[in-house]
């Protein structure tokens, strides 16, 4: 009875795809069966959290790999066991290495950008009408309006009938204008009737410089001042670093250029047309590959920028009704010329280029051509170091970095490129030393305070420190992800759970031991509680499922309300710009004041020692009068001090808790998006589960026929053989209606039908039924067949143990 039992539950395992026979005992057929209920469970589990880390970037998902394998496991040792990238034990990683990448192109350098709307239009006088296209301005300037030929402001301008467009009239010109940043070029342009009236109006700056988050900032105001949304198209990523973004507003249409557009521009003429791109220059974007546009359509605004991750950049903006210039264009080399006038090398300029290569090259041109003033000359040392952070070259960064402080030493910029140099050389404290300078020579540049944040968690004794800097940068950049990155890692409460992964499917050997119990029956037996088992375990996981779902519409809720908290303490930028002003003008009073008691602190300490060396009375008289002057002064530039660091103290305390607000409102946000994303993956999970346990229902069922199947067609085979020996020595004994009802068993066999073989061996077996001596010899030959399968279990079960001492 043992080795029936055994082949049994051997013929089982086999039916339901557990692999070949090993052993023929109960306990290995049990943990046979369990395994196989784990391994669908963890297929189904592996799969789907292969998916969520295949969502990460690809350098994210390289980083954190990385990061793994210096502690002794792998990205795929987290798959195999569950783990997803939400999980709370892995969070940090992937926050850290979203970050590395970010905060290498954020210390490099970066300087605030002068606002188009604060330098003065230097264009003609126009008539302001009101309404239709002439709510498009270039700089005050209304599209459609006409212009005052009499005006000076026109007569800066060098005009010329032009070549392109037939009845208008070409004007520009160009200037060199300086701001804090630096200088740039500024390029004026526009088109109009013979009869003054504008239809296109056109500024560009080279380079432009811009503050994180500023460009979009532009874009919000242009969207609020002509009361619609615009339409974007972000510059495709060809090179690294690189970000821009062209958005226009109106019924202005743009046409990408197809190759042949492109092939006539390299070749030197223009296609027609008026054009707008990324670069600012049409050759450069044609050796970029990056898309180049007509502007059709009618009326409206368009607005272009690009710039490199330290704000450096081009920014070109027109007002342009393009249905009144749709008149066949002069194609050639000068109508292109029109369009993008060509500007003769200037090693300053390049100097200020986004592109790293340039910079180098123009700053060392202007630094070895010796005849800047001291202030330029600390912008090109200071430009070369950046240049040199970018290419990661911190020594060489080191010393121009602190040839421009020695030139300049209150040019906060280098001191925040300084401390990127001194990040790149891994020395935390001579960075934070730096960079505090930096701060407070200019308080809200975003840069210096990621840096510094970066700085001080690398230091690890102010972690308090750090997050306060990302908390900051966030209230100058609320959408900056290095600063939202910093301030979620330090802020959120991280509360590893080991048994998070294991709970979303939960036990699966819990959930299946029983299955293991219905082994000792008959092989159908065992195959229908193994269908029951699983059948249960997969109601059991809908029931979870429907939970998830439910906590995943919860967190929905949960997270439109974030969303909604984190965009009152945001918005509106306005008052965030305020809270920022207020604290840099109260930093600069309390550096005026500052110096202010310096000197008269300075010149009553050289009195008091000019009284101790003075021998004559008369000239003893005159220093104590100046002294007496000079004490009430000292007293009131010392309470003017406490004074003003009294308000910037106030002011800072301001802005910081508006930072810390935005911080917890995003930290929150953060919190329940990871939440979110963990449930929806855990139902993802059940769901592959739900899934695969309904697929192995549906194999066990099929296996079943086709074994049932399997079985009659075996039985029906072994009566007609039985049959057909003991005809042929019982002949006599065998009734003639025997025959027909054998030639229908064989024909259904031949038909490979199993209903009607069953059905056919059925009639015939009920009439051998009635055969006395058939029933004897066929009870013989089963048992003869029996021996023979026990004797070859056997053979297979000596063999498995052989194999498993081997």
């Amino acid at each position: 009875m043992r080795r029936f039992h055994s082949a049994s539950i051997i013929g089982f395992l086999t039916i339901i795809g557990c692999g070949p026979i090993a052993s023929a005992s109960f306990a290995q057929s049990s943990r046979d069966l369990m395994n196989m209920f784990g391994a669908i469970m963890q297929s189904a589990m592996v799969q789907a959290t292969q998916t969520e880390w295949r969502k990460l970037p690809p350098i994210t998902l390289t980083c954190v790999d990385e990061t793994l394998r210096q502690r002794g496991i792998s990205v795929q040792v987290l798959v195999n066991n569950g783990i997803g990238p939400t999980d709370t034990r892995v969070s940090d990683v992937i926050a850290n290495c979203r970050a590395q990448g970010e905060l290498r192109q954020a210390n490099t350098r970066s300087q605030p950008a002068p606002e188009p709307g604060r330098i003065s239009p230097a264009v003609p006088q126009l008539s302001q009408p009101n309404g239709g296209p002439f709510k498009y301005r270039v700089d005050k300037v209304p599209l459609g309006s006409t212009i005052s030929f009499e005006t000076a402001n026109y007569k800066e301008y060098q005009c010329r009938p032009s070549d392109q467009f037939s009845g208008f009239t070409w004007c520009q010109k160009q200037r060199t204008e300086r701001t804090s940043r630096g200088e740039y070029l500024s390029s004026y342009s526009l088109l109009h009737t013979d009869e003054g009236r504008v239809y296109y109006l056109n500024r560009s700056l080279d380079p432009a410089f811009f503050d994180p988050g500023e460009a979009n900032e532009d874009i919000d105001r242009l969207s609020r001042t002509y009361g619609e949304q615009p339409r974007i198209i972000s510059r495709p990523q060809r090179a690294a670093g690189m970000s821009g973004v062209i958005a226009y507003w109106g019924d202005v249409v743009l046409e990408q250029l197809d190759a042949t557009a492109i092939a006539t521009i390299a070749s030197g003429r223009a296609p027609g047309g008026l054009l707008v791109d990324f670069a600012g220059n049409y050759q450069e974007s044609i050796r970029q590959n990056l898309p180049i546009y007509r502007v059709s359509g009618g009326p409206g605004f368009v607005w272009a920028e690009s710039h490199d991750t330290s704000g450096v950049g081009r920014l070109r903006f027109f007002a342009i009704d393009a249905s009144t210039l749709a008149t066949r264009p002069t194609v050639g080399p000068q109508a292109n010329a029109n369009l993008s006038p060509q500007v003769p090398p200037d090693p300053w300029k390049d100097c200020q280029s986004s592109d790293t290569e340039a910079r180098l090259a123009g700053c060392t041109k202007v630094i070895d051509a010796k005849g800047a003033d001291r202030v330029r000359l600390a912008d090109a040392f200071d430009g070369r170091c950046s240049a040199y952070n970018q290419k990661q070259a911190y020594q060489s960064a080191l010393s121009d970095c602190k040839t421009a402080i020695d030139l300049n030493p209150k040019y906060s910029y280098a001191y925040a490129n300084l401390g990127a140099t001194y990040l790149g050389l891994n020395d935390a404290a001579n960075a934070v030393s730096v960079l505090n300078k930096a701060i407070a020579l200019k308080t809200n540049f975003i840069w210096s305070r990621l840096s510094r944040a970066k700085a001080l968690e690398a230091y690890g004794s102010n972690m308090d420190g750090a997050l306060k800097d990302y908390q900051y940068a966030l209230l100058i950049d609320p959408s900056n992800q290095v600063a939202k990155d910093g301030a979620v890692r330090l802020t959120m409460t991280l509360s590893p759970s080991p048994e998070a992964a294991a709970s979303c499917l939960g036990d699966t050997n819990k959930q299946t031991a029983h299955i293991a119990e219905g082994t000792t029956a008959a092989p159908g037996a065992a195959m229908e509680i193994a269908v029951a088992a699983i059948s249960s375990s997969a109601q059991t996981y809908r029931a979870k499922l429907d939970a998830q779902l439910a906590q995943v519409n919860q967190l929905n809720r949960d997270m439109e309300v974030a969303e909604k908290q984190q965009s009152a303490v945001t918005q509106p930028a306005d008052e965030r710009r305020k809270l920022l002003m207020d604290v840099q003008k109260l930093s600069d009073g309390v550096t005026e004041s500052q110096a202010r008691l310096d000197a008269i602190s300075e010149k009553v300490t050289e009195r008091e020692r000019e009284l101790k060396a003075e021998s004559t009375k008369a000239r003893q008289r005159e220093i104590k009068q100046e002294l007496e002057r000079l004490r009430p002064a000292l007293t009131a530039a010392e309470q003017d001090l406490n004074r003003r660091s009294l308000e910037r103290d106030e002011a800072y305390s301001r802005a910081q808790q508006r930072g810390t607000d935005i911080a917890k409102a995003l930290a929150r946000s953060e919190s329940i998006r990871a939440a979110k994303e963990g449930a929806e993956s855990c139902a993802r999970q059940i769901r592959a589960g739900i899934d695969a346990l309904e697929q192995k229902v549906d194999e066990i069922r099929q296996q079943q026929r086709e074994e049932a199947a399997n079985a009659v067609r075996v039985n029906a085979e072994n009566t007609l053989s039985d049959l057909s020996e003991f005809a042929q020595k019982n002949a006599s004994l065998v009734p003639l209606e025997v025959g027909p009802l054998v030639a229908a068993l064989k024909a259904t066999l031949s038909a490979k039908d199993p209903s009607k073989t069953s059905d056919a061996l059925s009639a015939l077996q009920r009439r051998l039924e009635e055969i006395p001596e058939f029933k004897r010899f066929r009870t013989s030959r089963e048992e003869a067949r029996q021996e023979s399968a026990r004797a070859e279990l056997d053979q297979l079960s000596d063999t498995a143990r052989t194999i498993s001492d081997f």
